[in-house]
């Protein structure tokens, strides 16, 4: 009989200790991030959605954190422009390579 209780206890515990971890920022926040890196010969700008959100140099990586969802990314540099499509998931990153 004390064996059952000692290991009910043992298992109580580490049941208890697994599933109360700390959660990162992102799955509270439900977000992900956008990895863009510019392998063009120019600086570009960078629009989600058609909002402007920022500028890369050339050969230089930014990131952008999002929520869950489905974004369309715009990469400029007149007279070039890019589109591309991105499906951000929560804690993941997508990697958008500009030109791929």
């Amino acid at each position: 009989m004390k064996t059952k209780s000692i290991l009910f206890v043992l298992v109580s515990i580490l049941f208890i200790t697994v599933s109360c971890r700390v959660k990162e920022s992102c799955e509270l926040n439900h977000t992900g991030t956008i990895e863009i890196t510019n392998n063009t010969l120019n600086s570009i700008e960078v629009f989600v959605d058609n909002t402007k959100v920022l500028d890369i140099e050339v050969g230089k990586t930014n990131t952008i954190i999002k929520p869950i969802g489905t974004y369309e990314i715009k990469c400029m540099h007149f007279p070039d422009e890019y589109i591309y499509t991105a499906n951000v998931f929560e804690c993941e990153t997508t990697k958008i390579s500009v030109p791929e």
